[in-house]
């Protein structure tokens, strides 16, 4: 999967955007960039990645501007490169690389 090549200093910088712009348009603009197929991001249901600092991202959408911000040149995610999203193991990674101490981790919400 080739968000799994995303790194935390771009993770950042995507939570910046989101806060930024909001959720709601975060979300419409990676559906944006992916117009003309009827498929985009949906809201989360019940999967969400807490920063312990700065709150709760839904992972697909936070992975997806990341990605766009650190790979410009690079095709842009859909929601069909998650199917079977192990993110779990991409945000353990990312705490190991060193951000454990920025309480990024991994929850359900119910």
């Amino acid at each position: 999967m080739p968000w799994r090549d995303v790194d935390y200093e771009h993770l950042e910088q995507a939570m910046n955007v989101i806060d930024e712009l909001g959720l709601e348009e975060a979300r419409a603009r990676c559906n944006a960039a992916i117009a003309g197929d009827g498929h985009g991001f949906q809201r989360a249901k019940d999967v969400y990645v807490c920063d312990l600092r700065r709150g709760h991202y839904e992972h697909r959408v936070l992975i997806a501007v990341a990605y766009a911000l650190q790979f410009p040149d690079r095709q842009r995610l859909h929601p069909r490169d998650f199917h079977a999203i192990d993110y779990k193991a991409f945000f353990r990674r990312i705490n190991q690389g060193g951000y454990s101490a920025f309480g990024f981790m991994p929850i359900e919400v119910a």
